[in-house]
């Protein structure tokens, strides 16, 4: 079982994100980011596409920057 962690933010964040814990550890490929409504209009897509690439048995931790927020509900409206 592969650990994996989503970074989805509105504009930068989740990349900046990314960006401070390269110094503090090298994520490789465990780390997805998420920059909605600059790349992607609809991040739900995104983090589908995203989800496809993981093994059944990966363990998946999403992080938004908002609660709630449009991000938040986007990615998390499948589960629901």
């Amino acid at each position: 079982m592969a650990k994996k962690l989503v970074l989805a933010s509105h504009a930068g964040l989740a990349k900046g994100f990314l960006q401070s814990l390269k110094f503090i550890f090298h994520p490789e490929d465990k780390i997805h980011v998420i920059s909605a409504f600059t790349e992607m209009t609809d991040p739900g897509k995104a983090f589908d596409h995203i989800l496809d690439t993981f093994g059944k048995d990966d363990l998946v931790i999403v992080m938004t920057d908002l609660s709630g927020g449009s991000v938040n509900k986007m990615i998390a409206e499948p589960f629901f």
